[in-house]
């Protein structure tokens, strides 16, 4: 529906080849461990609030690396492509 052309086309498989950013599984899952301990016993509310402040980072950065990703492909594309695919 979008007709690309060659180029495009081969621009978008590139993108696509490079792949999305990884995710830090195991920053996410110690941040997850470390506000598991800050909630032990009375709690620690210094901890908690480190912890859950790393992990906000943590989806935020993924959230912005995918907008990333969609902007820079969207920049392949035509005025008139861009809005069929809107």
């Amino acid at each position: 529906r979008l007709a690309l052309t060659d180029d495009q086309v081969k621009r978008l498989e590139a993108q696509a080849a490079a792949g999305a950013p990884k995710a830090n599984a195991s920053d996410m899952l110690r941040a997850r461990a470390d506000l598991m301990d800050a909630m032990q016993g009375d709690g620690n509310l210094g901890g908690a609030r480190t912890a859950l402040d790393r992990m906000s980072r943590l989806r935020t950065d993924r959230m912005i690396a995918g907008l990333k990703q969609r902007q820079e492909a969207r920049a392949v594309l035509t005025a008139d492509q861009k809005r069929t695919l809107d």
